[in-house]
């Protein structure tokens, strides 16, 4: 589904992602760990052709990013949920009108507009905010409704950048059930984090990042304890 060859990126003299080579399956969930300036978000920002590499190839369904313009970039955008930091909430819009807004840009509305984001916020639990506004919300909350933004228009790929910071570990618990909650209906799953409670939790696969290195990979793996990377990829 998604598979990184030999890739580098840089910004000035700061090598973010450095000859990383990384394959992510149909359908998986991964973590992508690692402190703060590990290359994490340079990574997610790869995957979803917000950056182009400087060298190496990313491909996303088997189409190398880099050759998409246009029409065929729109496509694979939309094939793709993406929860950011800082979640990008629109603040003078609702909770519903910040969920509805992915469906609104491919040009839906009405009953099925409507009824998809009532769905949505019916599944983050959060249906009973749908004409609060993000300042009106907790830390949680937002990230939910981050969340339900991402997947409201059915994506293939959920890519979440430290969806858990800041939370207490109830609050990051339910964001993390949530995500494997999607994940179940298929949806390949990536989240980058430094939580390491959250990821010696579950012991799925972990990928460890370092200097824009991958310094291990492991198919179920450990926040604490990285082992030499001899995982897919």
């Amino acid at each position: 589904m998604i598979v990184l060859q030999s890739v580098t990126k840089s910004y000035g003299d700061v090598r973010a992602v450095n000859g990383v080579t990384l394959a992510i399956s149909r359908g998986e969930f991964a973590f992508l760990m690692g402190t703060n300036g590990a290359g994490k978000t340079t990574l997610l920002r790869l995957i979803s052709r917000e950056e182009q590499p400087d060298a190496g190839v990313v491909l996303v369904g088997g189409g190398n990013t880099a050759e998409l313009t246009g029409p065929s970039l729109t496509r694979l955008r939309r094939r793709m949920g993406v929860v950011y930091q800082d979640t990008r909430l629109l603040p003078n819009a609702t909770v519903a009108e910040n969920v509805a807004l992915p469906l609104r840009v491919r040009g839906m509305g009405g009953a099925t507009l409507t009824s998809d984001v009532k769905a949505v916020l019916e599944r983050v639990r959060l249906a009973d905010k749908e004409s609060r506004f993000p300042r009106e919300l907790s830390g949680g909350e937002q990230r939910k409704v981050a969340i339900a933004r991402a997947v409201v228009a059915n994506p293939e790929i959920l890519l979440c950048d430290e969806p858990t910071e800041s939370l207490s570990a109830e609050r990051a618990a339910e964001i993390v059930d949530l995500l494997l909650d999607i994940n179940a209906d298929g949806v390949t799953t990536v989240v980058a984090t430094h939580d390491t409670g959250t990821v010696n939790r579950l012991r799925r696969r972990v990928i460890h990042m370092d200097d824009g290195c991958v310094q291990s990979d492991t198919l179920v793996g450990s926040a604490a304890q990285p082992q030499p990377a001899n995982g897919p990829g």
